[in-house]
C-alpha cells in the first residue's frame, strides 16, 4: 500500500507540473494520464481508471497520424479495463479498433499485432466461441515464431494460453505439448521462480 500511495503521489505531482507547463490536452500530458490510469486500474479503481484511459485516448485522438501509436496503445488499455470488469463485447470493439490500426501502420504480420489477436483470441475463449480462439492464436503464434527471437516471452505466452485453450476443448494430448514449450521457454528466458513459469508450470 505504501508503494502504491507514493506512486500515485509521484505520478500526480509529475502530471500536474506537466499540464502547468504543458496544458491539459497536450500528448505528452496523455501519457502521463495513461499511466496513472495504469496503476489505478492494476489497484483495481476501474472506475477513475476508465475516466484517465479515455482523457488520454480523447487527448491523442484530436492528433491523428502522428499519435497513431498511442492511440492503439490506449485503446488496447482500455479494452483490457472493459474485459476486467466483464463489459466484453466493448473490450472486442476496442481490440478491434487497435488491431485495424496496428494493421494498417505496422502490416499484418508485426509483432504488436500478434500481441492484440492474442487478446482477443483470450476474449473468445473466454465468451466460449473456440473456433474463433483458435483462429487468432494460430495467427498470433505464427507471427511471434517467425518475427521473434527463440524463447521470446510473447511466444511463450501465446503457447500458454494455446494449451489451456486446447485443455478446455478436450484435447489434453497437445495441451500438454503446447503448455510443455511454454514451461520451457519461461524456464529459459525468464528463470524457474519467475511468476510467469510458475503459471505455465501450475496450468501443465
Amino acid at each position: 500500500l505504501g508503494d502504491y500511495v507514493a506512486a500515485l503521489a509521484h505520478l500526480e505531482r509529475a502530471l500536474a507540473s506537466l499540464e502547468g507547463r504543458l496544458g491539459p490536452d497536450h500528448p505528452d500530458v496523455a501519457v502521463l494520464v495513461n499511466n496513472l490510469a495504469n496503476l489505478r486500474h492494476d489497484s483495481g479503481e476501474f472506475a477513475e481508471a476508465k475516466h484517465l484511459y479515455e482523457r488520454a485516448l480523447t487527448t491523442w485522438e484530436k492528433h491523428p497520424g502522428e499519435n497513431d501509436y498511442f492511440i492503439g496503445y490506449g485503446l488496447n488499455n482500455l479494452a483490457k479495463l472493459h474485459y476486467d470488469i466483464g463489459d466484453y463485447a466493448e473490450a472486442r470493439r476496442l481490440w478491434n479498433r487497435a488491431l485495424a490500426l496496428r494493421e494498417k501502420s505496422h502490416g499484418p504480420d508485426h509483432p504488436e499485432v500478434g500481441v492484440l489477436l492474442n487478446n482477443l483470441s483470450g476474449l473468445a475463449q473466454r465468451t466460449g466461441d473456440f473456433p474463433e480462439a483458435r483462429r487468432l492464436l494460430d495467427r498470433a503464434l505464427l507471427i511471434f515464431e517467425v518475427k521473434l527471437k527463440s524463447d521470446h516471452p510473447s511466444t511463450a505466452n501465446a503457447l500458454n494460453n494455446l494449451g489451456t485453450l486446447l485443455f478446455e476443448t478436450g484435447d489434453y494430448s497437445a495441451a500438454k505439448a503446447a503448455l510443455e514449450r511454454s514451461v520451457g521457454m519461461r524456464q529459459r528466458s525468464l528463470g524457474p521462480e519467475h511468476l510467469d513459469t510458475a503459471s505455465s508450470v501450475y496450468n501443465l
